[in-house]
């Protein structure tokens, strides 16, 4: 526990220009060697016809970026007389029925129709296509309900009338009758000429006709009437269909790449199976380029299914590219450049703290990216990377077995295993180490090999990972990073080498938690016994004990004081604080590892008694055991006749806990004095905290700074203190101020 100064720490300034232009574009402006990956693809998909695509890699790896780089290459490709190429990206993170993925699709498509007409004033869509597409992209959002309405009517109409009156048929017929008499009789008894006789019979049926006029009418209607209605059904079949419908007259117009991106988000692989089942017939559709981006297990999937008979995704794809890790030479390169001003006593420092990042990140870009942004500190409008000496070893270490990953790899590719299997192998070369660190009570191949691999990997028949597992274990033990424990048993035991600096710069970044605390008690022994010294005046120089004699040492400090009964330590503890510090590494127990957290406690409470009887004015009674009046203890309690000091000592992890413990402390603070335990004594709380973890000046002025807004009503009342390095300057400070106050007050 140290706090923190410029002594700790070595900041390295950062071109951050530089750095974003890194981290913005992740992998193809860092590996070159990517670039013939964006040619490749690009130039696919410009010649070929449309077909599926996957794009695999690790997540991070850069796989949306490169496909930017092709649709970029593929614009610039493309001539004046060349049929335009529409790129339209759909995010897929999660799994969600064929239903919503269609109509993601859909407004993907509309949106990104809209973009390149924005971005191509010259250029636009045929308005029937575009309407089409608009409202494909209404019903994503609205229902729409489609109907049709069919009529029939047909009507057939007959008439016929008739109208007869006797009385007026008599008298108009009579004169007719008359005459045909006549002229009939004539013929026959009268020689008159003929043509007379021919037109009186003329005449007599001409005025005949106009007697007889008949008038009867009869009417007939016949109509017919039909009626549909017709509502269009909107199931996901229907919307496939309209979805390919519009596609296919898109596509008169304009090529159209269609990217399901972030597809390896998808927690569950038989989800992802399910999804691309659905998207079959999408996907095998004449219409569309379409791009599958996804991780590395349906890569692995397409990897073992050629070796199976009659496997759906060995024929679906046209063809797999995979986006593969970094190419450590060139991007350490690249990551060096950006550093400025780099002092030539910091450059192997430098060197390990960007190999480690490396490594920690699994080589992956955006990883490792966000792993050196917490690093990333700004001074005067200036990046700089800060890096912790206390990591010193920890960085070196790392950067040691980063060079013995790399040293397998060449071992990887003279198997000629594809890329996607090179990564794989690669990728459980990170993990195995990072497991070995956790694994700090020992471990064997076999744990190493069960617990470190997924379920479905592809070379899960086969006994190479074994070979490369044998290959990382014999280096890690040739260059003693690992140690052989036993060989008793049916499997070799091994260990990770531990030293202290190296638990030291483990700390927060491994399971090896019992070995820290272990050590942290030694180091604690350490500074307390050291400023226990300089606080007797002691000259500690050429000091060379050991631990246990120093905490021996510290029992029996100072004669004058023993013969005072204000011995240091209580023979109890040094005996229990000796038990516990007498492990063996290689066999750590838990029931002293119990007892580590409580020792602590103990032996900081010891020493802050020691300080305040040192220092304190003589006039106080101090009592270890402290108050428990009401069920409210404190640490210490100091009186005398008219004041009481009540002391509460903490030890936390880190500063983040300091606020909360403070609130916990005030609130505790007030119910004591809601209590008037003390009616006749002022009252003062000396708070003493003391954070493991090493903090910078500004966070202990911050916590301060909160202090001071959470006193404002106790100000006159309470105390507070953050210690570093256990310094008994800094707890003599806090009784000089509370001394102060109880002078004034008796003043």
């Amino acid at each position: 526990m140290s706090k923190t100064n410029d002594d700790n720490w070595v900041k390295i300034s950062l071109n951050h220009s530089e750095f974003k232009k890194l981290k913005v574009d992740e992998i193809n402006t860092i590996e070159e060697e990517k670039n013939p990956i964006v040619s490749q693809l690009s130039q696919d998909i410009h010649n070929s016809n449309p077909s599926p695509y996957l794009l695999s890699g690790y997540r991070g790896a850069g796989k949306t970026t490169l496909m930017r780089k092709v649709e970029a290459e593929l614009e610039s490709r493309i001539s004046l007389k060349e049929k335009r190429i529409l790129f339209v990206y759909v995010s897929i993170p999660k799994y969600q029925d064929i239903n919503h993925i269609l109509r993601k699709i859909s407004r993907s498509i509309y949106k990104a129709m809209s973009d390149y007409e924005l971005k191509h004033e010259e250029f636009k869509f045929d308005k029937e296509v575009k309407d089409k597409i608009e409202l494909l992209y209404i019903k994503t959002f609205y229902q729409v309900t489609d109907s049709y309405r069919t009529f029939e009517k047909s009507n057939k109409q007959y008439s016929f009338s008739s109208d007869f009156n006797i009385q007026k048929f008599l008298t108009l017929v009579s004169p007719s009758i008359l005459l045909l008499f006549y002229s009939l009789f004539n013929i026959t008894k009268f020689n008159f000429p003929t043509y007379i006789t021919l037109l009186l019979v003329v005449f007599s049926i001409t005025w005949l006709s106009f007697a007889l006029k008949i008038n009867y009418k009869f009417t007939k209607d016949n109509q017919n009437e039909k009626e549909e209605l017709i509502k269009k059904l909107y199931d996901n079949e229907i919307a496939e269909e309209e979805l390919l419908e519009a596609l296919s007259e898109i596509c008169k117009e304009i090529n159209m790449v269609l990217i399901l991106d972030e597809i390896d988000k998808i927690e569950k692989d038989e989800d992802v199976d399910i999804l691309i089942n659905e998207l079959k017939p999408l996907m095998l559709s004449e219409y569309i380029y379409t791009v599958l981006v996804t991780g590395q297990n349906l890569y692995y999937q397409y990897y073992l299914a050629n070796s199976k008979d009659n496997a759906v995704i060995s024929s679906l794809f046209s063809k797999v590219v995979h986006v593969p890790i970094l190419n450590v030479t060139k991007f350490e390169k690249l990551l060096r450049d950006v550093f400025s001003g780099v002092e030539s006593n910091h450059e192997n420092l430098l060197r390990n703290y960007i190999k480690s990042k490396i490594f920690e990140s699994n080589r992956i870009p955006r990883r490792l990216f966000n792993l050196m942004h917490q690093d990333i500190i700004w001074e005067e409008n200036q990046a700089k990377i800060r890096i912790n000496l206390n990591q010193k070893e920890y960085l070196k270490w790392n950067s040691e077995v980063f060079d013995i990953i790399t040293s397998i790899e060449e071992q990887i590719l003279d198997q000629g295993y594809t890329d996607g299997i090179k990564d794989f192998i690669l990728n459980q070369l990170h993990n195995w180490v990072k497991k070995i660190i956790s694994l700090d009570s020992g471990f064997t191949k076999m744990i190493i090999l069960s617990t470190s691999i997924e379920e479905k990997h592809p070379l899960k028949d086969f006994n190479a990972l074994e070979e490369f597992l044998d290959s990382l274990i014999n280096k890690l033990l040739d260059s003693k990073k690992i140690i052989l424990e036993s060989t008793d048993t049916d499997e070799e035991i091994y260990r990770l080498n531990y030293t202290k600096e190296l638990i030291k710069g483990m700390k927060g970044k491994s399971n090896s938690y019992e070995i820290e605390k272990m050590y942290y008690l030694r180091e604690m022994i350490e500074k307390i016994y050291l400023n226990t010294n300089k606080a007797e005046n002691i000259n500690i120089d050429e000091d060379n004990k050991t631990t246990e004699e120093k905490l021996y040492d510290l029992n029996i400090f100072d004669t004058s004081l023993v013969s005072n009964n204000i011995s240091f330590k209580s023979s109890d503890l040094v005996r229990d604080i000796l038990n516990v510090l007498k492990f063996d590494e290689k066999n750590i127990t838990k029931a002293n590892l119990n007892k580590v957290n409580i020792l602590k406690y103990n032996l900081l409470e010891e020493y802050v008694y020691y300080l305040i009887r040192k220092y304190l004015d003589k006039e106080f009674l101090v009592k270890q055991e402290g108050t428990k009046r009401s069920n409210i203890m404190f640490d210490i309690m100091a009186s005398d006749e008219n004041h009481t000091f009540l002391f509460e000592i903490k030890l936390i992890k880190n500063k983040s806990a300091a606020k909360s413990t403070l609130i916990n402390e005030i609130l505790r603070f007030e119910k004591f004095m809601e209590k008037n335990l003390f009616s006749n004594n002022e009252i003062n709380l000396g708070i003493l905290i003391f954070i493991e973890e090493a903090i910078f000046e500004k966070d202990e002025k911050q916590i301060l700074s909160f202090v001071n807004n959470q006193l404002e009503q106790y100000k006159e009342f309470i105390n507070v203190k953050i210690i570093s390095d256990f310094n008994y300057i800094q707890v003599k400070e806090l009784l000089d101020e509370m001394n102060n106050k109880r002078k004034v007050i008796l003043e």
